[in-house]
């Protein structure tokens, strides 16, 4: 086996130290928070309550699909229904999925190279496998000695 590292024009990244490291359990899901001992900087993924998502995205929906039924006004009232709740299905999801990504404030990192610029550092590993070996009688007869 062989291992190969070549760094070109590496940078240095802030990686926040000393740091605090936080795990807690809510709804028998696991998350984790780090806080930057020097900054107080706090990051981690927060949890969803997916009653209170649920709860604004009907709340978007009926109030969105309202106003546009309240003031567009076509004479075929189905495609007038139709427009409100679709233009109100698409707002509140958009909304509510905007809300849901800024729960995540963290990317998981999980080698060290994904905390190293793009480009700048290059792993090779190789490794050989061998399909046949043979043992000599005299390499046989050393190993009894």
């Amino acid at each position: 086996e062989s291992c190969s590292v070549q760094l070109r024009q590496a940078q240095t990244r802030y990686a926040l130290y000393p740091v605090w490291i936080l795990n807690t359990k809510w709804k028998d899901q696991l998350y984790t928070f780090a806080m930057n001992g020097q900054t107080g900087k706090f990051v981690g993924d927060l949890p969803l309550d997916k009653g209170a998502y649920i709860g604004w995205l009907l709340g978007l929906l009926i109030g969105i699909a309202a106003v546009t039924f309240a003031v567009y006004r076509p004479e075929d009232m189905l495609m007038r229904a139709g427009i409100a709740l679709g233009l109100g299905l698409l707002v509140s999801l958009i909304t509510t999925g905007i809300m849901k990504g800024n729960l995540k404030s963290v990317h998981s990192k999980h080698e060290a190279n994904d905390y190293v610029k793009a480009g700048s550092l290059q792993i090779t590993f190789a490794n050989d496998t061998f399909t046949h070996s043979h043992l000599d009688k005299t390499e046989k007869q050393q190993d009894k000695d």
